[in-house]
């Protein structure tokens, strides 16, 4: 093998290894910063150095996250004090298959730079629980096919419909927790696809309107109480006029 060729083949692999890192530390630092960080309940070693998943660090699995050697894959910030709003780069944490943030103060609406997390397939899944996010549930939702276990968005102010790509977590085997939000229009066709989820798909005390789909009523595991079911959806709101002075016709 030349030198030349083992040079180049050397600096490729650093750099794939260090743009990894550098990607991680991007979004912890954004994390960090965005949701008041110095004020959290368990902060130990939080941005000390620059590489968390370097085991000599001090940094290394602790703080709620967990690497394997490389990447971050897990992060688990339950109950940790937690406020303000997600960063759009913490979808820059493409490693990780299990995320939450359960029982914080979080607000602001969901990223949709969390359909990037596409690897998030394993354990709790994503929790969110018992926050005070708002807006609407981002279609990149969908975009988590490999989720094998729970959603959690329960406890929240989520507004708005739901959109039918969750339809597409098909692998989901668990819980599907969207009760106590303020979700409204029709319920999904598409929830009738979750066929192998075997807890519970909890759509209880929240807006919803019309009727329930029969695939969705098949489900094992479903509670809808506490919305307007059976009852006519709002019409759409009629979309404003155009404001400003016309354009004069040529004469």
């Amino acid at each position: 093998m030349s030198r030349v060729f083992l040079s180049t083949l050397l600096s490729v692999t650093m750099v794939k290894h260090l743009q990894a890192v550098s990607n991680d530390y991007i979004a912890l630092s954004a994390l960090y910063k965005d949701t008041n960080g110095p004020e959290w309940g368990s902060k130990e070693n939080w941005m000390v150095g620059t590489d968390p998943c370097d085991e000599t660090n001090p940094w290394y699995n602790t703080g709620g996250m967990t690497c394997d050697g490389t990447n971050i894959t897990k992060f688990d910030m339950i109950t940790n004090d937690i406020s303000g709003s997600l960063p759009t780069e913490f979808g820059l944490l493409l490693h990780v298959t299990q995320v939450s943030f359960a029982d914080n103060t979080l607000t602001g609406s969901l990223p949709t730079e969390i359909g990037m997390l596409e690897r998030i397939l394993k354990a709790d899944g994503v929790n969110f629980l018992s926050n005070r996010l708002s807006g609407q549930v981002p279609t990149e939702i969908g975009s988590l096919t490999l989720l094998q276990k729970n959603l959690w968005l329960a406890e929240n102010s989520l507004s708005g419909s739901l959109p039918t790509e969750i339809g597409r977590l098909t692998l989901m085997t668990k819980q599907l927790q969207l009760e106590s939000n303020h979700l409204t229009g029709l319920i999904p066709t598409e929830l009738g696809l979750l066929v192998a989820m075997t807890a519970s798909l909890e759509l209880q005390s929240n807006s919803f309107c019309g009727e329930i789909p029969p695939q969705v009523l098949a489900l094992d595991g479903v509670t809808y109480s506490a919305n307007s079911l059976g009852t006519a959806c709002p019409a759409p709101a009629p979309t404003a006029a155009p404001t400003g002075n016309p354009t004069a016709s040529p004469t």
